[in-house]
Parts: C-alpha cells; structure tokens; sequence
C-alpha cells in the first residue's frame, strides 16, 4: 500500500496506512483520505466518483469536509488536518449493558448543552456511561473526546496540570495554569470528559468556567457526586438501572440489571447462564441491590464459588436489616453491602492489606505495596499472597504501566478501603510510611539519572508520579523538614524535563523554596534545579537569578559541587541570551573545577562545545562535544548523550558537512526510547535545517511545521535560545522563497497537523 500510494504521489507512511487498517490508533484525516485512495486505486473502474461518495459519508459521519483542502499541482485535493491526535479514549474491555434510552438522550443534550455534568452515587455507573456517550460523540468534534481521570489527584491545584497533560498541551506560565490552558483550548473544537471531580470540586468548576468562557468549540462532560455548580450547567443525573417488578422469568432475563449480572457472571465463570432455576435468584439479587451496577458486578464474580440462590440469600438477610430511610441512603446502603460482603470473604490479612492501599494514589508497582503496606502483621511473602488473593476477588484492579504490571483501587473501593484504615487506627501510620518511601524511590531515581538504568528509573516515575506528588504535597503541610522537601522536589528535574511538565516543576520547586531560605545544600539544589527549568522554559532572566543566589549560597556554605553547578547554569543562560564569549569564558572557568566525571561535567563540556559553535569554531566545538560523548558512553547516560549528539549534529550542519545527519537521527532515536518529549521537536527542527541544506524544501518545510506542532506541546520554541531562533528564522525564509509563499504555507499546514508518532517517523527517514 505504502508503494501504491508513492505511485499516486500520496505522502503518508507505511506505518500511518498500517496503523490505519488495523485500528491500532486513530489515524489523521489527511491518512484516512489516503488510505481510502489507495484502496479505490486497486479497484478497476472507480476513480473520482467513488472517493466523492466517501467523502459524503465522511461529512455526514464527522461534520468535517472531506473535500475543502487547497489543490495540488496534479488537481488532487489536500484535506484539511486536525493539529491534534483525535482523542485519548480507551478501548472498552466489557460490553456496556442497558441504558441505551439515556444515552440517546444524552446525545442530544450534549448537541445543544457545553456542560453537563453526571451526578450519582459512587458505583452507578457515571464514569462508564460518559466514556461511553464520549465514544459516540467523539466523531461530531473536530479534534475528538479526551478523557481525563481526576480520582487520582490529591491536590486541586494539580488540576489544571492534569488536564494540560493529559491533552498534551505546553504549560508556558507556571503562576497561572488555568488561564495559560484555556489559551490553548481557544480555537479546539473537542469533548473533553473530567471524570471524578468532587474531591477537587471547586477547582473544576474554576478551570470549567475558564475554558467555556474562552474556548467556543469546547464541549465539557462531568461526572462527580455533586454538581459543578457554574453558570450554564446542566445537571444530568445518573440513576441505577431498572430492577425486574415481578412478570414472567422471560421478562426479567431482558431486565437491564439482570443482563448486566448475567453478562459480568458468565466473564467470571465460562459455565455460568441465565435458566429457569436461577432466574428468579438473580432477579431478586437485583432488586435487594438496588439495580446498583457496581455492587452487581462485584457480586457476579461470586458465581466461581456460589450459587446464584446462595449469593441471594446472603445478601437479601443482611440488606433486610439495613433497608430503611431515603432511597439515595438505602443505595449507599447497597454498595456497602456488596463491599461488606467483599471484606468478609477476604482473609484477615486481605483485609489488612485492602484497608492499607487505600492511602496510595493511582498505580502503583508490587514493590510499593511490600514497602508501604508490608508491616506487622502483613510481612514477606504473605503481601504478594494477599494482593493475588485481592486481585482474583476484583479488589485490586491490575493495570499496565511503563515498569509492567502495576495495581488500584477502584475510586468507591478506595473510599471503602480508607474508611476501614481509619477505624483501625492506623492512617497516620500508612501516611508516614506513604511519604517516607515515595520521597525515598525519588532519591533512588535521581541517584540513577545519570547511569544505565536511567531508562527504567524514568519509566518508573511515571508510574508513581501520582504518589510522589500525595507524598510532596503531605510533607509541605505536615511540618516535614524543609531541607528534606527541597531535596526531594529538586530530585525531580529530569523527570520535568523529559515529560515536559516544566510550569508543574517550577511551581513545586517554587512552593519548596519558599518553606526556608535558609542557606543550606539543598537550598542549592533547588534553586539550581528551578533556574534549569526556567532556562529551558525560555524564561532566561529567571534562571540567571536563581543561579546567582545558587551561586552566592554555594560560596557562603563551601559546598564545591554545587558552586561548580551553579557556575555551569549561568554559563548557560548566558549562552542562551547571545553572549558567546562570556559563555565561554563562565564555562571554561566552571570546567578548571570539575573532576572530569558525573553529569555537570558532561553538561560543562557540552556548554562550552555549542558555544563554540555558535561562534563558528567548529574544530574546537567538536573537541568539547566529543569530551561529553566520551563521559556519557562511559557512564551509559542516554538523556544528556542524545542532547549532545544533536549538538554535534548540528555543528557539522553550520560547517557544509551533511553527515550531520548520523548525529541527529541517533539523537532521535535516543530521545523516542526515552520517551523526551522536550528533546524530540529540537532534534526534529535541525533535521529540517538539514533537509532545506540538501535542497529538500518540501521536506524541510513539513518538518519545521511538524516541529512546530510538537513545541506547543512541551516549550518555547528552541527554548527561546538566542542563537538557534536565528537559525530557524533564515531556514524558513529560504524555504519560503524556494517554494513560495502559497506551496510553503500549504506543506506547513500539512506539517502542523501531523500526529507525534508521524513527525518523528519522517524525521527518522521514512519518507511521509
């Protein structure tokens, strides 16, 4: 397909028409548009005519045009493409069963209502029914349905951080998140879906208002306990599905309570279905359960050990005697029934460990349970043999994530959980030992940055980085040592860096310094790592102040390395602002301190190479250069190694010499192993420079605009790096006027609309 679609002069690669056919990932208007090209093309006899009646199809399905791109040279038309990637919903694991009517009407409420916000119960079913309508409505927005999960955020202010990443946007004033999102939003036409708001209720309708009042094409579905209470919400509540009232056995096996446990129970137990002889046992289950879906899947999954009559006659004795008062207390009443009932099947020790989860905060690996949990009277081997036992009775939920299997709670388990955590009397405890180990595995990761396991200690912070910042947030309010704060957020700037989360970063090391100034290592630390951050957010004034105070403590206390670190930073910022002979001269004197070895070595030497460059020594830029690649192939160091391949990249392309190449797409490769956001669209400009160098001008010019999208998404452009937006600006002029003003900006909006996957794949090699 990839070579048929050359023959018809088609840019799209063999990857995007794989992942096309498959269904691997939504694929870009502009790849469905070839996709469909190419089959047609395959076919004698349809031509024109045919890709006309699909792009009918495509208007009526999506309410995009098909057809309303600008011409090429060869009469064929180039569809508009969405920025963005369309959406970020997962893939449905169960059938959804009964409410087919709500979700029709939900439909057309969210055709003519911005906000509508799901309120029920904990276990109604909120969450499923809104990813699932999300899922319907995804194809009437431009830029599609976008899910973000908030059960796991501890702290309001992380909100807006939240949605920005889960959407991928660029965090640019770290003071103002909401406003700097809502900026972002402005011209997005998409369903954005918050799900879990009422623990950080207040915060989403702030961020809510926000963003309606500034982005007309947003549409928001809600769902929490309680409603957001802004202006133009409209309140849909979620009900538990309808019980069977007496009728014929035949009646009630279409009953949507009775399917759901009919359907849950034959997943758990291949053998089980709906007969004459159990009908009537799981039509009165439902009932007693108030048609409470959570609290009938979890009672479903008692079918590998009970009967349906036995399962019944349990629950009917024990709700009988708590099923009095209103009918929202009555369902309360329910789930905890079910959850009782849960807690009572599991072994003392599985209670333990239940009630001891609770205090963690989304995924976690096995290695946190033992540590955090793995006490008195749950030690050893006993922890992983409880939580294998939790996770077959569906207590604890298993998840992928970047390290492999991780495990939660569902949010209502949780709550569950905590509540039984607190009447033993042991949530201080699980608290301390939660911020004693999270601020613990941050240490460990940070004393592995620059090493051969850096990979997976990255990985591994974004498997815990929920925990992390419960843990971060606890220690700011609990009276923990200020020092010991301010090292630990300090820990976290590659993790910043690499995700580009620099505005969170900032604020955390801001809202650290600000518990002491008193002069002190880990003062140093944090104010070396805020001026970093500030630095690669473009923000240079900032840095240079932050590593002058570094600087001025690093003095007054005799602390080398980080005077040494210091002085490397604002060799840098520096650098950054054009001053290349004073770079170099700040970077020489920081390197006649260093013992040659560890990160800000490398980070010295690499300094004092682009300076050179810059300033059109190359010989002696690569001298440098090539120090750093010796320290990071000697210390197996991949994040800082790929920097510096791009540096030495780009100091062949300023000489004439097109072997630069090798450099960068090493570089490339090295950043998307990673996973370094912040790294990638830098890596992927010089590549356009080096393609306009060749005489690539259309390469160059989808390349600069595909670097372009992925800048929005992490930082300032070039990090707002004097010398390089030079450099930038004479590329797209000469693209400009190889191609003109009408083909150029044609191919870069082709670029902007590339998804990540597909800038990095043309920038590897493979021809788009």
């Amino acid at each position: 397909m990839a070579e048929q679609a050359r023959t018809l002069g088609l840019r799209v690669s063999a990857t995007s028409l794989r992942n096309a056919a498959s269904g691997e990932k939504p694929p870009t208007l502009a790849t469905v548009t070839a996709f469909v090209r190419v089959c047609l093309s395959f076919t004698p006899g349809t031509g024109e005519e045919a890709l006309a009646d699909w792009r009918r199809r495509w208007e009526r399905l999506t309410g995009e045009s098909g057809n309303d791109g600008e011409k090429r040279a060869d009469g064929v038309e180039r569809a508009p493409l969405a920025r963005w990637r369309k959406g970020n919903l997962p893939a449905e694991t169960d059938s959804f069963v009964g409410r087919d009517g709500e979700l029709t009407a939900l439909a057309h409420r969210l055709e003519r209502a911005r906000l509508v916000t799901l309120t029920g119960i904990g276990g109604v079913g909120k969450s499923r029914l809104a990813r699932r309508v999300a899922a319907q409505r995804a194809a009437a927005h431009r830029d599609g349905a976008w899910l973000v999960e908030l059960a796991p955020v501890p702290d309001p202010g992380a909100v807006a951080w939240t949605v920005a990443t889960a959407l991928g946007v660029q965090e640019d004033d770290p003071s103002d998140a909401v406003a700097q999102l809502a900026r972002q939003l402005r011209d997005r036409r998409m369903l954005l879906v918050l799900d879990n708001c009422e623990h950080v209720l207040a915060a989403c309708a702030r961020l809510v208002d926000a963003l309606l009042g500034t982005a007309p094409g947003l549409t928001v579905l809600a769902t929490s306990r309680r409603s957001l209470g802004t202006a133009g919400e409209h309140v849909w509540p979620v009900v538990p599905l309808t019980v069977p009232d007496g009728g014929t056995n035949g009646q009630a096996a279409t009953n949507p309570a009775v399917r759901l446990f009919a359907d849950r129970a034959a997943a758990a137990w291949p053998g089980f279905s709906l007969t004459g002889a159990n009908i009537g046992d799981v039509a009165e289950l439902c009932r007693h359960l108030e048609g409470l879906p959570l609290s009938i899947e979890l009672a479903a999954r008692w079918t590998r050990t009970l009967s349906p009559r036995q399962i019944r006659e349990h629950f009917v004795d024990r709700h009988r005697l708590r099923a009095s008062g209103p009918a929202g207390r009555v369902r309360h009443r329910s789930l905890d029934t079910v959850l009782d009932h849960s807690h009572d099947l599991c072994s003392a020790q599985q209670r333990i460990l239940w009630s001891r989860m609770s205090v963690f905060s989304g995924p976690v690996t096995a290695e946190d349970v033992c540590e955090v949990a793995g006490f008195d009277p749950l030690e050893g081997d006993s922890v992983l043999t409880a939580l294998d036992a939790l996770i077959d009775q569906s207590v604890v939920v298993p998840v992928d994530t970047p390290t492999g299997r991780g495990y939660t709670l569902l949010e209502t388990v949780r709550g569950y959980g905590r509540r039984r955590l607190v009447e033993a009397g042991e949530e201080p405890l699980l608290r301390e030992r939660h911020q004693d180990w999270f601020m613990a595995l941050a240490h460990r990761a940070y004393a592995h940055s620059y090493g051969p396991d850096q990979a997976f200690w990255l990985a591994r912070l974004r498997t815990c980085i929920n925990n992390i910042r419960l843990a971060l947030d606890n220690a700011c309010h609990d009276g923990t040592d200020p020092q010991q704060v301010q090292v630990t957020t300090a820990d976290l700037w590659q993790y910043w860096m690499v995700t580009g989360r620099l505005a969170e970063g900032r604020s955390r090391l801001e809202r650290a310094l600000s518990l002491s100034s008193k002069p002190t290592y880990a003062l140093c630390r944090a104010l070396w790592a805020c001026g970093y951050l500030a630095f690669v957010h473009g923000d240079h004034s900032v840095a240079r102040n932050h590593a002058e105070q570094a600087l001025k403590i690093a003095l007054s206390v005799g602390h080398t390395e980080s005077e040494y670190g210091a002085r490397v930073l604002l060799a840098l910022t520096t650098l950054g602002r054009g001053g290349l002979s004073r770079s170099l001269e700040l970077a020489r004197g920081a390197w006649s301190m260093t013992d040659r070895s560890g990160f800000m070595s490398q980070l010295c030497a690499s300094v004092t190479g682009l300076a050179y460059t810059l300033q059109g020594r190359s010989e002696e830029g690569m001298t440098w250069l090539a120090r750093a690649r010796e320290m990071a192939e000697r210390h197996g160091e991949v994040w800082h190694h790929s920097y510096n391949l791009w540096a030495m990249g780009l100091n062949l392309l300023l000489r004439g010499d097109l072997s630069a190449s090798e450099h960068l797409r090493q570089a490339l490769r090295l950043k998307a192993s990673i996973g370094d956001r912040l790294g990638i669209p830098a890596v992927v400009e010089t590549l356009a420079w080096y393609a306009q160098e060749r005489g690539e001008d259309e390469r160059a010019a989808l390349l600069l605009s595909g670097a372009e999208a992925l800048w929005g998404t992490t930082a300032p452009r070039l990090f707002r790096f004097e010398g390089l937006v030079t450099l930038h600006r004479g590329t797209h002029g000469r693209i400009r006027e190889a191609l003109g003003q009408e083909r150029s900006e044609e191919l870069m909006e082709q670029g902007r609309g590339l998804g990540f996957e597909e800038v990095v794949e043309l920038a590897a090699g493979e021809e788009l």
